[in-house]
């Protein structure tokens, strides 16, 4: 004789699926009386897929705040110590840890990195048709990793800092493109969108329009 169980039969102190009122997939603790779902089982699979998805699009989108967070902190520590940082002491400095070379040159490593696996990467993943927004997202990536210059550490610190000016501009100026792309702005919290426009009003000092609201400066 051959049992097929159903997902409805009760099993010491749980009572399963329609057994319990639930859908199948789901548990009902006789004891407590609190409802779950089945571990393994397809409910809970799901659950845990959509957790690992939306840490997932947590983590790509404090990229964006990453990499300008990070070249601000590494010009500050250049123009407090520009000495001991960069140039030939900054590059020899680097090897040994606990010191200030060595922070800087691990921001830049920090900034490289986050500017390849940006968000510009996932939305290049998320379309593979080549829509609009996927083709904007390809131009800003080979433009931000052309802009990326050189943040060796060795070099002097005025022209260190001059090109992490130059890759923070290129960042606000790419980020600003896809923030102003159809279903670009999905992908940037209200905090990232205040980093990107620096200034509620454009350089023009007229009002900055995205995607049809119009964001002006609010003075008492």
């Amino acid at each position: 004789m051959t049992n097929i169980n159903t997902g409805d039969v009760g099993d010491g102190n749980y009572l399963y699926g329609a057994k319990a009122g639930l859908p199948a997939g789901f548990r009902l603790n006789i004891q407590t009386g609190e409802a779950s779902a089945i571990p393994g089982g397809p409910a809970d699979t799901a659950a845990k897929e959509a957790e690992a998805a939306e840490a997932g699009l947590g983590t790509k989108a404090a990229a964006g705040s990453t990499v300008l967070g990070d070249i601000t902190e590494m010009k500050r520590r250049v123009e407090e110590s520009p000495t001991l940082t960069t140039g030939l002491i900054g590059g020899i400095l680097k090897n040994y840890g606990g010191t200030g070379a060595l922070d800087v040159d691990e921001l830049g490593k920090t900034i490289r990195a986050n500017i390849g696996f940006d968000r510009l990467q996932r939305m290049r993943e998320e379309s593979p048709t080549g829509g609009a927004l996927g083709q904007v997202a390809v131009q800003e990536l080979e433009a931000l990793q052309a802009s990326l210059g050189s943040l060796n550490t060795s070099q002097g610190a005025p022209q260190l800092i001059r090109n992490l000016e130059r890759l923070e501009a290129q960042y606000k100026k790419s980020m600003r493109r896809i923030l102003e792309t159809e279903g670009g702005s999905q992908y940037f919290t209200p905090s990232e969108v205040n980093m990107i426009l620096g200034t509620p009003q454009g350089s023009s000092g007229q009002p900055t329009v995205i995607n049809g609201y119009t964001i002006e400066k609010v003075t008492e």
